[in-house]
């Protein structure tokens, strides 16, 4: 049998946190990874995307307005030069 075992220490999925989570009118993405990012996408269950964030410019936190956004489920896609990862996000 293969053993499972972490790829990698450092990657978008454990260096990229969204809080606090649930959230009413603003929520922070905080990244402590070294690869640069692209964007964020805040997606509804559906897949539809809601939101575009430019992250070409971001350093370590950046904080999303979630003004429009109505309450529910979402997710949040990060968008790096090699990875992309997903974070649940709860509006309140």
């Amino acid at each position: 049998p293969e053993a499972l075992g972490v790829e990698e220490q450092g990657t978008l999925d454990t260096t990229v946190s969204l809080y606090p989570n649930p959230s009413k009118n603003q929520v922070t993405l905080g990244y402590v990874g070294t690869q640069q990012l692209k964007n964020a996408l805040i997606l509804d269950v559906n897949g539809k995307m809601i939101k575009n964030i430019d992250l070409t410019n971001f350093s370590q936190t950046k904080t999303i307005s979630l003004n429009t956004l109505a309450s529910g489920v979402y997710f949040v896609q990060i968008n790096g030069n090699t990875e992309t990862t997903v974070k649940k996000l709860i509006v309140q």
